[in-house]
């Protein structure tokens, strides 16, 4: 074991171990995780609209709920599923929502890009891609629809 320590290979291995657990607590303090977009992500993950609409400016209430209703509201595939017999071709529909990084614009503006994925007996049948624009309103960000 005191032969170990001794070799060149294993203090570099320890040395460059304790360099990338540096970096990685300086680079997530310098460049924190987008609390808007993770906010966002969070409430379509968990179909929260009330978390959905604290992302949105006051102003800008209504489209939390225009946003909210056609991300959440699985009403319409559960009637199609519900109603299907089995002489039908497809036997379930799903539907999954996505949510990327945000980004900047060419213009300095920010956006978030969402997908709605419509699987069919687990196949991808089509996909919806949506954008939306992070605007500042006091100092604070939110989305706009």
């Amino acid at each position: 074991m005191k032969g170990l320590f001794k070799q060149k290979l294993f203090i570099c291995a320890i040395v460059a171990f304790v360099l990338s657990m540096a970096c990685l607590v300086i680079s997530s303090v310098s460049a924190p995780r987008d609390s808007l977009a993770g906010r966002v992500s969070t409430a379509i993950e968990n179909k929260d609209v009330r978390l959905l609409a604290s992302c949105f400016a006051p102003d800008h209430q209504q489209d939390a709920e225009t946003l909210g209703s056609s991300l959440f509201s699985d009403d319409a595939l559960e009637l199609l599923n519900a109603y299907r017999d089995d002489q039908s071709k497809v036997k379930k529909i799903t539907r999954e929502v996505l949510t990327g990084e945000r980004y900047q614009n060419d213009d300095g503006t920010y956006s978030i890009p969402i997908s709605i994925i419509t699987s069919y007996d687990g196949k991808i049948e089509s996909m919806e891609q949506t954008v939306l624009d992070v605007i500042k309103v006091n100092g604070k960000e939110y989305i706009s629809y």
